[in-house]
């Protein structure tokens, strides 16, 4: 993990509030919530590069006029006449092409992959079934549980079919079509 990994994880965690409220309530499947989520944090990345930029600007702008330069009333009348607005216009910033790619970066990937992994529905099932006390929790007999452990490293059967549709449409969705 670089640094870079480790300051995008921070920037998870502060934004892990309202983004994942939004994606939970959405109802969607696992990865199409894990994609939701990568969409919020890259906005929110975004939201707050701008922030940060359009702070600096108008740092600048005030160390300029502590030493007696005033951008404002040096382009009074022209078109940069909004100073850190126009200074910021002046950057040209595109921030739908830097959101665009964040949603492609490999980095940002693998920080993603860290608190939301891709996950596959037989795995999740497995794992499910081999956690006495999760299926416990779920209210199921104990001759239940002892038989789905007991079965956890064999194949699956035609009677598993339903939980695996079931793990499907957690991990994947609803289908769009019936």
């Amino acid at each position: 993990m670089t640094e870079g990994d480790g300051a995008l994880l921070v920037a998870l965690d502060r934004g892990e509030g309202l983004g994942v409220v939004r994606v939970r309530e959405s109802r969607a499947g696992h990865h199409r919530a894990r994609a939701l989520f990568l969409e919020q944090v890259v906005d929110d990345l975004v939201s707050e590069l701008e922030r940060q930029t359009s702070q600096e600007i108008t740092g600048y702008e005030e160390d300029l006029k502590g030493i007696g330069i005033d951008l404002d009333r040096m382009f009074a009348g022209g078109p940069a006449s909004a100073g850190a607005d126009a200074f910021a216009d002046e950057l040209d910033i595109d921030w739908e092409l830097l959101r665009d790619e964040l949603l492609e970066d490999p980095g940002l990937e693998r920080a993603i992959e860290k608190a939301w992994p891709v996950l596959r529905a037989e795995d999740v099932l497995r794992g499910l079934l081999s956690e006495p006390d999760a299926l416990a929790g779920a209210g199921l007999p104990a001759g239940v549980i002892a038989s789905a452990g007991s079965r956890v490293g064999e194949g699956w059967s035609s009677t598993d079919l339903p939980l695996l549709d079931e793990a499907r449409a957690l991990v994947n969705g609803p289908p769009e079509k019936v």
